[in-house]
């Protein structure tokens, strides 16, 4: 699948409205396959007939792109990706770095219902919980490009004859998504279960 591609612009709305969303306006296009004047056009053209954005008088693409080169636009949104700092979202400025070494409670905490300062208490360690807003970024990702991990040295690019990458996963921990052996009860079936699949490149 071709990705998205979404491209920010800016501009001060023309209108006789007096609201102030309109009187400082930005809004993205969304491109898809190629990104080229053609393209940016049309997904314009389609963007302004939305009844909802008529009430702020956009202009024509030409005078908002105020003599800026598209290929140098398209060059920019292609290049703006997502970091995994981003992503993890983590106080913790090694958290990646962890990961990717497998130490982290990403990796290691299964589901239980055996909290040692709760014992009465609700499951912990839910995988669904803790990585939220993966799930965001993966809908995200195939929009945008990815940005490659920096400064990891498990993970430097320059080292690889092959200039490629794979991660391997050793344990399921998340019951009743279709990859893997985990199952629920947690505690009773889901103790060193393995992934169905246990690589990514």
């Amino acid at each position: 699948m071709k990705p998205y591609l979404y491209l920010l612009l800016g501009t001060y709305a023309r209108t006789n409205h007096a609201q102030d969303a309109c009187s400082t306006y930005s809004f993205s296009l969304e491109l898809k396959d190629e990104c080229s004047l053609h393209a940016l056009n049309a997904s314009y053209e389609a963007y302004v007939a939305r009844p909802e954005n008529e009430i702020c008088a956009l202009g024509d693409l030409d005078t908002l792109l105020d003599e800026q080169n598209v290929d140098d636009i398209c060059r920019s949104a292609i290049n703006r990706g997502i970091d995994f700092d981003q992503i993890v979202n983590q106080d913790d400025s090694k958290f990646v770095e962890s990961f990717y070494r497998g130490g982290t409670y990403w990796n290691e905490e299964v589901e239980t219902k055996y909290d040692l300062d709760n014992p009465n208490g609700p499951a912990i360690n839910i995988l669904k919980k803790d990585l939220a807003q993966i799930p965001t970024y993966y809908d995200l990702a195939q929009k945008k490009k990815v940005n490659y991990p920096q400064g990891i040295d498990n993970l430097d690019i320059s080292n690889c004859d092959i200039n490629a990458v794979m991660c391997c996963w050793p344990q399921d921990r998340q019951a009743n998504d279709n990859n893997g052996n985990c199952n629920a009860p947690y505690d009773q079936n889901c103790i060193d279960k393995d992934p169905a699949d246990n690589t990514v490149s």
